[in-house]
């Protein structure tokens, strides 16, 4: 790039490759962003949105910035992610690739195949390297793999470099990403597809309303090989979504930047962050571990120290759990909502974030739904006691729904409908006296856009 100290402008992404000890960095990211996956795609509660995907009238593909392959385009793909061609500008550096894989593998035995090789911008250098075949689609008969990225620092050896996890690869259409930020700011992501041409869309920013809605808007990106690195400025999110321009392959792929705490960095951040609500009258979870709840369930979407954090509500959600709900304001004004709970054999988890209406956010009710049988669809009211309306679309009669004094209400109150049933109905929440204290309501799954994260 010509910096005359390129270290100045590194990109930085994951955990050093000394750090040693614990689960492998790769695997616990790789959780971290499936549960977030799981999180956003499954179909649940939610809060008024519109999540326009920006589809429509898409501009011509900007040149983009595709890797010098050593090898020519496969004209047939192969059937295993272990047959792919590597790519980049560095893959027939042998003295590169050879200490990239080795470094790869101390930490993860399964990595073994050189898939990516190039030199970032910034003069960093970037390797993404599979991890054994891990299944066989029946249906294609196509053999997947992890994919693992060791990021090295400009100037620096091998073995200093950083290692996360790049995705999954399952269909030959299959994408696998990895992006970091430079010291100045700017954020650089890398693609990965089949060694084919290749047409993507990538999206740097979710773009919040007052109103609680949201969207993401899509850049198209190309790349003759398969692989592709563009720049994505310095005010991209902390997660950036992937997809394929091929509509049969247009689910995205999430990709964090810098999104790999390690241990330490995480214990500093939970010490970091100071909410209001857990003195006189708290009666949620233990405080250290909600904010460990906020630290492990914000990181990725929002940086939580940036953040003006509040406890609205606290108490008991069973017999054997206790709950917290979290409001987070960024300076910026998004806002949004997170139940911590603690208790029972599965200890703590975390329900959110969900992007709520900046105004009144600290009386907003939460629906929570716990992944148990025996736990019923429950109603978190800041407000404490009250009524809940829920109103059902296509004109079926609405149900008033009791809301206790400690602020729960039981949406269920009849049985066990499954939460697809909600699809489209509004709830709105009223005190004893009968005035309007909160709204919430249901995303309609026929319009809902699960990579609008932040939101449900």
């Amino acid at each position: 790039m010509g910096d005359p100290d390129p270290a100045a402008d590194q990109i930085a992404s994951g955990r050093e490759i000394g750090d040693g000890g614990g689960v492998p960095a790769w695997l616990r990211k790789g959780v971290v962003l499936a549960v977030l996956v799981a999180l956003a795609a499954a179909f649940g509660p939610g809060l008024v949105s519109s999540g326009s995907q920006d589809r429509a009238g898409r501009p011509p593909p900007p040149r983009a910035s595709a890797s010098r392959s050593t090898e020519p385009t496969w004209s047939v793909v192969p059937a295993s992610v272990e047959r792919w061609a590597a790519r980049g500008g560095l893959a027939g550096d042998e003295t590169f690739t050879a200490a990239a894989v080795a470094a790869v593998q101390r930490r993860e035995p399964m990595a073994d195949k050189l898939l990516y090789a190039a030199e970032l911008p910034d003069g960093s250098r970037l390797a993404l390297v599979s991890a054994k075949e891990q299944g066989d689609d029946v249906a294609s008969h196509f053999v997947g793999a992890g994919v693992l990225a060791l990021h090295v620092p400009p100037r620096s050896p091998v073995t200093g470099g950083s290692f996360s996890y790049a995705g999954g690869i399952a269909t030959a259409e299959s994408l696998a990403g990895w992006a970091g930020r430079a010291r100045d700011g700017r954020v650089f992501a890398v693609l990965l597809g089949r060694p084919a041409p290749l047409e993507a869309e990538v999206s740097a920013r979710i773009e919040y309303q007052s109103d609680g809605s949201s969207r993401r808007s899509w850049r198209r990106v190309a790349g003759r090989d398969g692989s592709v690195s563009v720049e994505l400025g310095r005010d991209a999110d902390l997660m950036i979504a992937a997809r394929s321009v091929d509509e049969a392959a247009s689910f995205p792929i999430l990709i964090g930047v810098d999104a790999d705490l390690s241990p330490q960095e995480r214990d500093q951040i939970v010490r970091a962050i100071k909410p209001r609500g857990l003195g006189s009258g708290y009666r949620g979870p233990s405080p250290k571990s909600v904010r460990e709840g906020i630290v492990d369930g914000v990181w990725g979407i929002l940086d939580p120290r940036k953040a003006d954090i509040k406890v609205v509500w606290s108490g008991a959600l069973t017999k054997d759990k206790r709950g917290a709900l979290v409001v987070l304001r960024r300076k910026d004004g998004p806002t949004f909502q997170l139940l911590y709970s603690f208790g029972g054999d599965d200890g703590g988890s975390t329900d959110g974030p969900r992007h709520v209406a900046w105004r009144g956010a600290d009386r907003a009710p939460y629906v929570l739904q716990f992944v148990h049988p025996e736990i019923p669809l429950l109603l978190v009211n800041p407000s404490g006691a009250g009524t809940a309306m829920v109103k059902w679309p296509e004109g079926r009669p609405g149900e008033r729904i009791r809301i206790g004094g400690d602020g729960l209400g039981n949406l269920m109150p009849g049985g066990s409908l499954p939460v697809a049933a909600f699809s489209g109905a509004s709830v709105i929440v009223r005190s004893p006296s009968g005035d309007v204290v909160g709204r919430t309501r249901w995303e309609d799954n026929r319009a809902f856009d699960p990579f609008v994260l932040g939101r449900s």
